[in-house]
């Protein structure tokens, strides 16, 4: 009921500067793409937002493989070994042309990308643009319960918002709801003291920072070796070290035992018997089955998160919530009530014992 009425409220925007926004950043896409083509390596007929056209072009280059990744050998193969790596090497689209960085192509990969995050900001754009009614609110199911990507690209157009807004965000909600769900009672470590140890930095960078983050929530999701490595590029658009990645996780594995403890166990129920017979017949983990549970539980108890807030917005601040996101929540009010943070951190305590939720309660900025 909650979302259906933030659905019917919708979020007021500024129709004549989404379209002069829109026009613009049109305008960037047609620079961006010329710069794509002006070194003529990947041609002038590549179509930049067809991921199988991408893939062939740096195809003829010779590009197209994560050069990072040691190849796997047919002995290994044979034994059944290496298939992380094998995933980790592939190539499924755009979110993964940043392996192909190493691979003697780094500037054709950072525009092909620059001009990618364009074009799908712009389509993000125009869906909103379609989307104003004659009251120029926007009235759409992302904004009850969006999450991942098309956030992200949300994020993007926040100019073009009209009235008083503020944000009610849950920065670290991923870690805390998989502590509950493994019963780890260590507190949640502070990010940037983290990226000074582990960087040696006394004010670390914005990529160092990103890069610890992403392994933080790796860990959480249990992540590690070369799935870990995918994850944190996937996150940072960079590639690690495994090595250095490998000393990361290890350090927090001896930290907190108890997420390392659950990820340990349930391993144990994603093994299968396999084989024709007596001779050949053994147990072989299924990665994917494995993944898809964890991360299909945890994105669960994100929405739950996300739901308790703002159920607790609404009883705060009666008609004021236009937005609900996995890890924010909109509203428009001109200033939340002072009691807003207690009663967001009270209700997400009741919903996850012994679990305290880090609460953000700002203006909201475009």
């Amino acid at each position: 009921m909650l979302d259906d009425n933030i659905v019917k409220r919708g979020i007021a925007v500024d129709g004549g500067k989404l379209l002069a926004l829109g026009k613009t950043r049109f305008a960037q896409l047609l620079e961006l793409d010329h710069t794509v083509r002006d070194s003529q390596r990947i041609g002038i007929i590549v179509d930049l937002t067809s991921w199988p056209s991408v893939a062939q072009a740096f195809q003829m280059l010779n590009a197209l493989h994560a050069s990072e990744v040691p190849r796997v050998k047919n002995s290994e193969i044979y034994a059944g070994h290496g298939k992380e790596r094998q995933q980790a090497a592939v190539f499924n689209g755009f979110d993964d042309l940043w392996k192909a960085r190493s691979a003697g192509e780094p500037e054709t990969v950072r525009n092909v990308l620059a001009f990618y995050d364009a074009f799908a900001s712009l389509v993000f754009g125009q869906s909103l643009f379609v989307d104003v009614d004659v009251d120029n609110r926007v009235r759409n199911r992302f904004f009850a319960g969006g999450r991942g990507r098309k956030v992200e690209l949300f994020e993007t157009w926040r100019a073009i918002l009209r009235g008083s807004l503020v944000t009610v965000r849950l920065p670290d909600a991923l870690w805390h709801v998989v502590a509950w769900l493994c019963n780890e009672r260590t507190p949640k470590p502070d990010t940037i003291e983290v990226a000074r140890s582990w960087f040696n930095a006394r004010v670390p960078n914005h990529q160092q920072f990103r890069i610890v983050q992403a392994v933080l929530n790796g860990f959480a999701l249990g992540h590690t070796g070369w799935t870990l490595w995918n994850y944190v590029g996937h996150a940072t658009r960079t590639s690690q070290p495994q090595e250095l990645l490998n000393e990361f996780h290890k350090q927090l594995a001896a930290s907190f035992p108890r997420i390392t403890g659950f990820h340990h166990d349930l391993k144990a129920a994603f093994y299968t018997d396999v084989g024709m017979n007596a001779r050949d017949s053994h147990r072989q983990f299924d990665p994917a089955r494995h993944r898809a549970f964890i991360d299909g539980t945890v994105q669960g108890l994100l929405d739950i998160a996300s739901a308790v807030s703002a159920l607790a917005v609404e009883a705060t601040c009666a008609n004021a919530l236009v937005a609900r996101f996995q890890n924010q929540l909109l509203l428009e009010v001109k200033k939340p009530p002072n009691s807003l943070r207690g009663r967001i951190e009270s209700d997400l305590s009741e919903t996850f014992p012994q679990t305290a939720f880090a609460v953000e309660v700002k203006e909201a900025t475009r």
